[in-house]
């Protein structure tokens, strides 16, 4: 039987129903089994936001960032994380329970970068929901992320970043990095060389015929390799080498990183893209028996490649297309 009939049949698809089942009152939760409500800054910016915005959920997106904004310390510092919601049981456990006891690491995506998340966030929400005034509502906020985000990072005499706590600069850091500097340079020129810059030092160091996750560690970086894509580090050159390696490594289809990998392949097109639709066929079917996923992040990830990968699937989706809403 055809995959994605027998997917149509079964009403596979990921809808905005079991997505939205992770949005609380106050942010955007990344697990649901754990009790209590963990917002994870690199689950929102990486995985829901996305979502969020091709859903046009532009409310659930501003309730998230407004919370993040009143909970930036007064160097600047924004949070790793914070709870959402509170069950009832939580304000018993809290009286002979620090907060740091109960974490538990909901997050599917690397820590830190927090400061850099948010200010990617903050411009990506109010480019594509084209709310500048949002963004003029928290320039402070935002000037004070941005402070301290360039405080925080050591540049290194490669031309790249690194934490002032680490051996050696790390790929992903730098990426997001780049990231951040290309949206604050769509108002700065200042910035937009900066991510100039740091783009070109990103290629010349990280990449070895594959991005390493450090230099000279040799090691795959899947998730930064993906990034690269998708924020344009990676030249169009490097295209072919990207596709092909994406294509053949070996990832689980419970991987964080899977719809990352499908999200690429389809930005690079050709064989590629033929692959990023054979992948998301197989998460499809493998997720037959699984039931609802625990993972926010997943949900977000792979409703978001749904709609991003065009022409693959019917026009009848079961009504599960997550009509526009304001």
């Amino acid at each position: 039987m055809d995959t994605t009939d027998s997917i149509k049949e079964k009403g596979l698809y990921p809808d905005e129903k079991s997505f939205l089942e992770f949005c609380g009152k106050n942010g955007i939760f990344s697990h649901y089994e754990f009790g209590f409500h963990e917002c994870w800054s690199a689950d929102f910016v990486l995985a829901a936001l996305p979502a969020l915005l091709a859903l046009q959920r532009f409310d659930l997106a501003r309730q998230h960032l407004q919370n993040l904004a009143r909970r930036q310390g007064r160097t600047g510092r924004m949070p790793e994380w914070y709870i959402g919601d509170y069950p009832a049981w939580f304000w018993k456990k809290m009286a002979n329970t620090k907060v740091s006891q109960l974490k538990t690491k909901a997050s599917l995506f690397p820590p830190g970068n927090t400061e850099t998340l948010f200010i990617i966030g903050l411009h990506e929400y109010a480019r594509l929901a084209e709310d500048l005034d949002f963004l003029a509502k928290y320039k402070t906020v935002l000037h004070k992320a941005v402070v301290f985000m360039e405080k925080k990072w050591f540049l290194e005499g490669s031309g790249l970043v690194k934490s002032r706590t680490s051996q050696t600069p790390k790929l992903l850091d730098n990426i997001l990095l780049y990231r951040a500097y290309c949206l604050l340079g769509e108002g700065q020129k200042s910035y937009a060389r900066k991510a100039e810059w740091l783009r070109d030092n990103i290629n010349d160091r990280f990449w070895c015929g594959y991005y390493q996750t450090a230099i000279e560690s040799k090691e795959l970086d899947l998730l930064s390799s993906t990034l690269a894509v998708l924020f344009g580090v990676a030249p169009h050159d490097l295209y072919e080498s990207l596709g092909e390696g994406l294509s053949e490594v070996e990832i689980k289809l419970d991987s964080p990183n899977l719809g990352f990998v499908i999200l690429a392949l389809k930005k690079i097109g050709g064989k590629a893209e033929i692959r990023a639709q054979e992948l998301f066929h197989d998460w499809q079917t493998a997720t037959q028996q699984k039931g609802g996923l625990a993972y926010m992040a997943e949900n977000a990830l792979m409703l978001f490649c749904q709609k991003t990968l065009e022409g693959v699937f019917p026009d009848d989706r079961q009504g599960n297309s997550g009509g526009k809403k304001g």
